[in-house]
């Protein structure tokens, strides 16, 4: 399965628990994911989504997420 790496502008930890709740709502146990706080980092690993689809899901917890490119 594929993983993705996003650094998302996480401040507390109720920024990292809504990230947390989109992606339990959206993925489910289609899907596993990393919440590092303290480097704003986000990894998500699924199959049936891109990584596009992913960055919009997180997105929507209203802070800046972008691609970690390697």
């Amino acid at each position: 399965m594929p993983t993705y790496k996003f650094n998302v502008a996480m401040t507390c930890g109720g920024c990292s628990s809504r990230v947390e709740k989109i992606l339990s709502k959206k993925l489910g146990d289609a899907g596993s994911w990393v919440i590092d706080l303290k480097n704003k980092l986000v990894s998500v690993t699924c199959e049936g989504h891109s990584e596009d689809d992913i960055m919009a899901m997180i997105a929507k917890c209203g802070k800046e997420t972008t691609k970690v490119v390697e």
